[in-house]
């Protein structure tokens, strides 16, 4: 017969198993830091918040190379500086991304170098890493 108080028992244990069962969605925060050397394709427009537009094609570079698309955690796009000839060294730090392992996550961006990824500003810009070292 249906006993009540058995299956309540029953359903408070599933839920406290399952409860135990969950991995959180987490990305712990690690310290690899890499800098690279990135050319546009056009001369942005001063009015460009470029941070953000390197910011942006860092993640996308990232998330395109995730086996699990993420989530990815990194301290931010820095530039460090704009040479003559319009390449900027940019700096990134405490890079990591779910899926990956350290090691990982260095080759992967390190294997970003000869790519381009096209931003986000109108008129889009087209970004080459020309040099990436972590």
């Amino acid at each position: 017969m249906f006993n009540l108080k058995s299956w309540l028992a029953l359903l408070a244990a599933s839920a406290t198993l399952s409860a135990a069962s969950v991995i959180p969605n987490t990305v712990a925060k690690r310290d690899i830091s890499c800098t690279f050397v990135i050319s546009p394709s056009i001369t942005p427009d001063p009015s460009t918040n470029l941070e953000s537009e390197l910011n942006w094609i860092f993640i996308r570079s990232l998330l395109d190379a995730s086996p699990t698309g993420g989530p990815i955690h990194h301290a931010g796009s820095v530039i460090v500086s704009v040479s003559d000839d319009g390449k900027y060294t940019v700096t990134d730090s405490e890079i990591t991304s779910t899926g990956f392992t350290d090691e990982e996550v260095a080759a992967t961006v390190t294997g970003f170098q000869g790519t381009t990824v096209t931003g986000l500003t109108t008129p889009a810009i087209d970004w080459t890493y020309e040099s990436v070292v972590c």
